[in-house]
């Protein structure tokens, strides 16, 4: 099995869809474990960050997640992959334990907050150990753009894959 590593719904599609299609071509099974798939939090309000990508994806106040996840279940299926959504919220959407959001402005290209690190971190690389076992080789981001949560994902991946690791150049 190959196991491609996707910090979003849209990274490995932007990224190596090319590669996918040529192993599911080939006969051999792909999963693509997406790790930002967890819907919107209620209750809390959005930070300047999700504002403004709900501003760029037209949303409003809507939740994004419910219709990628369904759009990418169904484009997956068409090619023959096994999508696993892991749940975990985009850098937008975390906050710390009062309720102050992690990333207010700088998530591409910015420095990991440091609950992130000590929570997300920690959590995610235990979470891909269990994914990644038995993978006969695992593709991950290499997290170019700098954006948080494929810097995330790469250190996860780096921590709980001892077989080590083929990576992509992410779109940034």
């Amino acid at each position: 099995m190959h196991l491609f590593l996707s910090p979003h719904l849209d990274d490995i599609a932007l990224s190596c869809a090319g590669l996918v299609h040529q192993l599911t071509r080939a006969g051999e099974r792909v999963t693509i474990a997406v790790i930002c798939t967890g819907d919107t939090p209620k209750g809390i309000a959005l930070s300047e960050a999700a504002r403004h990508v709900h501003w760029e994806w037209q949303l409003g106040e809507d939740n994004p997640y419910a219709a990628r996840r369904a759009e990418d279940i169904a484009a997956c299926r068409a090619f023959g992959v096994e999508p696993l959504h892991l749940g975990y919220l985009d850098a937008v959407y975390r906050h710390d334990a009062l309720g102050t959001p992690l990333y207010t402005r700088n998530f591409i290209g910015g420095a990991v907050h440091e609950v992130d690190w000590r929570t997300t971190y920690f959590a995610l690389a235990e979470r891909l150990r269990s994914v990644a076992a038995g993978a006969a080789r695992v593709y991950c981001p290499l997290a170019i753009g700098g954006h948080v949560d494929h810097v995330l994902v790469r250190s996860a991946a780096e921590t709980a894959v001892p077989g080590g690791l083929t990576y992509y150049e992410d779109y940034p």
